[in-house]
């Protein structure tokens, strides 16, 4: 499992539900005065997606901690140079937002423009005068729901690969040679 990859891609769900949840809210607050089921299932989501890749960014610093060489620092005499610090293994970069918006909209399963109706209702939270969300959010919904079954395909994905992973571990770990064997 590459470590980084999942990082990126973790945030990019990310911030596909907390667009989708931002977008929905304001609907919401416009048409129904109240919080709806979907809002709440978005919520869900990206705490559920957050919690990953808080998992994945501790698996990548507990990483760096295992396989980076750990030496006691010896005081330095004056005049010599300072010993450079060994490199993180592995590392991971959060996305700049343009990046992020940009990929949102490859990300996109339907015609609705994210990153603008979230703008306008990020604009709208501040107490901006905004035009009211479009009437019909449906294909919202169908957005949403192509996420989250993306989203859950991709943990089943990563999931399976980590099975694969401990399994090759465990047998290259226990492996007992064929005269031991005999013996017992």
């Amino acid at each position: 499992l590459n470590l980084r990859h999942a990082h990126r891609d973790l945030q990019i769900y990310v911030g596909a539900f907390t667009y989708m949840r931002n977008i929905k809210l304001h609907w919401d607050l416009a048409n129904l005065q109240a919080k709806s089921v979907l809002s709440d299932e978005l919520g869900r989501m990206r705490k559920s997606a957050r919690e990953v890749l808080c998992s994945v960014e501790e698996a990548i610093n507990l990483t760096n901690l295992l396989y980076t060489p750990n030496r006691q620092r010896a005081p330095q005499p004056r005049g010599q140079k300072k010993r450079r610090q060994a490199q993180p293994v592995v590392t991971y970069k959060i996305l700049p937002r343009k990046l992020m918006e940009k990929r949102l909209q490859q990300f996109n399963s339907t015609l609705v423009p994210l990153v603008e109706l979230h703008q306008q209702a990020t604009l709208a939270a501040r107490g901006e005068d905004v035009p009211p969300p479009p009437d019909d959010l449906m294909v919202l919904e169908q957005h949403a729901l192509f996420t989250k079954l993306k989203f859950v395909q991709y943990l089943k994905s990563i999931r399976k690969i980590l099975a694969n992973q401990r399994k090759s571990l465990c047998k290259a770990t226990t492996h007992v040679p064929k005269a031991i064997q005999k013996k017992l």
